[in-house]
């Protein structure tokens, strides 16, 4: 069950790298598919990660946190995750201990207020232009 679980990280991890290689799709090329972005015209704290995903795979580590910081980090956990079965391998049960962690709330909690705080200073910072 639990190497099963890591093949199913793996594949999760696959299937993000390799969407970050393709090319953009014709129809969506300069066009939002953010829901935040089209109803108010603002960015999401989410914004750009996509495009930053892309930028990473593609070794343009400048674009990628200029789209949106957090794009590279994703990226590495894809990463992460793609390994994860070689992981497995050299400790077992990694998975369960780090969900079990302390620290793991405490980073995705972590990582939640930043991406939170990088979205509201983004509109502020786009807010400060318009004015």
């Amino acid at each position: 069950m639990m190497a099963r679980r890591n093949w199913i990280y793996a594949l999760i991890g696959a299937l993000v790298l390799a969407l970050s290689l393709l090319p953009v799709p014709a129809g969506l090329q300069g066009r939002s598919i953010c829901t935040f972005r089209n109803l108010f015209d603002l960015p999401c704290p989410g914004c750009g990660v996509t495009r930053s995903l892309r930028a990473t795979a593609h070794g343009d580590l400048t674009s990628a946190f200029n789209l949106n910081p957090f794009g590279p980090l994703f990226f590495g956990a894809a990463v992460l995750l793609l390994l994860s079965p070689l992981w497995q391998r050299l400790h077992p049960d990694w998975d369960l201990k780090l969900i079990s962690s302390r620290w793991t709330r405490v980073g995705a909690v972590a990582l939640l207020i930043s991406m939170l705080l990088y979205g509201l200073l983004r509109i502020l910072h786009i807010a400060g232009q318009d004015g």
